[in-house]
């Protein structure tokens, strides 16, 4: 895994000697003055030399108290950073939670009565293979629904779209929603829960009705999902499974297993996946 940082220093009102060490370290941010004056450097994950820097910088900050503030603040500064994962991360994971695809076929996500997902015409191009319908319900074509069925993967089950008539969809526009009914067991990490709701980010007691964030700054994304070692060897045996919480949406994400993400690489269903973690007892 690597990371990418980037750090944000505002300079109006940081005191002499604070600035001029920084400028030391990095001489870039002298350039520049005045009310709401900010200096940004940004390390991409490759980029060792520039993170070294930033690291040094956030030493600096961190030695003279200088606070670390979101929003806009006179002498203070800003830093977050992304864990970009890497192929071999991805093939050393037991598990893998699917986050939201890149492929988005659509925003509207009304289900009929039946419960299925509603796809409006002329939304999947000719050639689509795999995809989302927002906020994160993970869609497939049908070919990609007998090639992935023919495995017989545990727990994986494939809900039909439906039309917004109600009626047969055109047969180059079949797709399927992907399932389970195996549900993982809680995340072990609650005490970095937030309720997400539309006020803002609020304190987890304990009510799983609503969306959970994992908060973990200077990550922008949030944090990794973690589990027990002995709650997941206590599950039933699956290759797909659902979160117990409603991860970031309104609803649960999925959980698939190394052995189902390595077929879908291999076949071309490109999935948007992170390594769950999964910590001894």
């Amino acid at each position: 895994m690597k990371t990418w940082k980037c750090l944000t220093l505002r300079k109006e009102g940081l005191p002499p000697n604070v600035l001029n060490e920084v400028v030391k370290c990095y001489p870039p941010f002298s350039e520049g003055s005045g009310f709401r004056h900010e200096s940004r450097l940004e390390a991409q994950p490759c980029d060792t030399q520039t993170s070294s820097i930033i690291d040094q910088l956030l030493g600096i900050l961190s030695k003279h108290g200088v606070p670390r503030f979101e929003g806009w603040a006179p002498g203070s500064y800003y830093f977050e950073a992304e864990r970009v994962y890497e192929p071999q991360d991805l093939l050393e994971a037991e598990l893998l939670l699917m986050v939201f695809h890149s492929n988005e076929i659509q925003f509207e996500h009304e289900r009929d009565a039946a419960g299925r997902l509603i796809l409006l015409p002329r939304k999947l191009k000719r050639d689509f293979v795999v995809g989302s319908i927002y906020p994160n319900h993970l869609v497939v074509s049908d070919k990609a629904m007998k090639l992935i069925s023919a495995e017989q993967f545990d727990g994986i089950e494939f809900r039909s779209v439906a039309s917004p008539a109600g009626g047969p969809i055109d047969p180059s526009q079949v797709i399927w929603e992907i399932w389970s009914s195996k549900v993982m067991p809680k995340m072990v990490i609650t005490n970095q829960f937030r309720i997400d709701d539309r006020s803002g980010q609020l304190p987890f007691k304990d009510d799983y009705s609503k969306p959970i964030v994992i908060l973990d700054p200077p990550y922008r994304c949030g944090g990794e999902v973690h589990y027990r070692r002995s709650d997941i060897e206590s599950c039933e045996q699956f290759d797909v499974a659902m979160t117990f919480e409603k991860f970031k949406c309104d609803h649960q994400a999925l959980v698939v297993s190394n052995r189902f993400h390595q077929f879908c690489e291999k076949n071309k269903i490109p999935l948007n996946v992170v390594p769950v973690r999964i910590d001894p007892d």
